[in-house]
């Protein structure tokens, strides 16, 4: 996947890095642990391992001897469950802008909105209709402090040239978008996907 960024420091870049990262390691852990569980119970290890409690009497007479292991467990499970709620929020709440304020409408001071999915479909239209572009999506993030960013992503055929789709992106696509939305400011940062043929 190439990127092709308008704006010093792209929202996704410092995101979506972070989770790749975190979910890649959760999964190997994961699968490791359940492979290991498997293997374990179907005698790989030997019958002695497989007929093995899950929790031995040690751990459980632990448990039951010191009144403040279960609490701690539950505290733990407790953060456990904030940090991941705290994550998906952040996913879904914190990076989506709802309405784009388009300026003042005369004397009185009042605005005119429009929704970011309205236009984000507007932008996926007419970007989907650029030569050589297979698929497109596009949605609005917030940035605090520093406005909107449109993520563009674009899966395009093998054979497109990526500067030309560029600025034909730019100067049709992203131009329409500032003079609607009328941001002339307003950063994009476009990702670009080949389709590859299959051999």
């Amino acid at each position: 996947m190439s990127s092709l960024t308008n704006g010093s420091r792209p929202y996704r870049a410092r995101v979506d890095r972070v989770n790749r990262a975190v979910l890649t390691g959760l999964g190997v852990l994961l699968r490791a642990a359940g492979a290991a569980t498997l293997l374990a119970g179907g005698g790989v290890f030997g019958d002695d391992v497989a007929a093995r409690p899950t929790l031995t009497r040690g751990p459980r007479d632990f448990a039951s001897h010191h009144g403040w292991f279960w609490p701690v467990v539950g505290v733990g499970v407790g953060i456990i469950a904030a940090l991941a709620l705290a994550w998906l929020l952040t996913q879904f709440l914190r990076r989506r802008v709802g309405e784009l304020v388009l300026g003042s409408t005369g004397d009185d001071g009042g605005q005119t909105v429009l929704a970011a999915h309205a236009m984000a479909g507007a932008v996926r239209a007419e970007a989907g209709d650029l030569p050589g572009v297979r698929r497109a999506r596009a949605r609005f993030i917030h940035r605090p402090h520093r406005g909107p960013l449109l993520l563009v992503t674009l899966t395009t055929e093998a054979d497109t040239d990526p500067a030309a789709l560029r600025d034909a992106l730019a100067n049709e696509v992203l131009g329409n978008v500032r003079t609607a939305v009328n941001r002339p400011d307003l950063r994009a940062e476009v990702n670009l996907t080949t389709k590859r043929p299959l051999v």
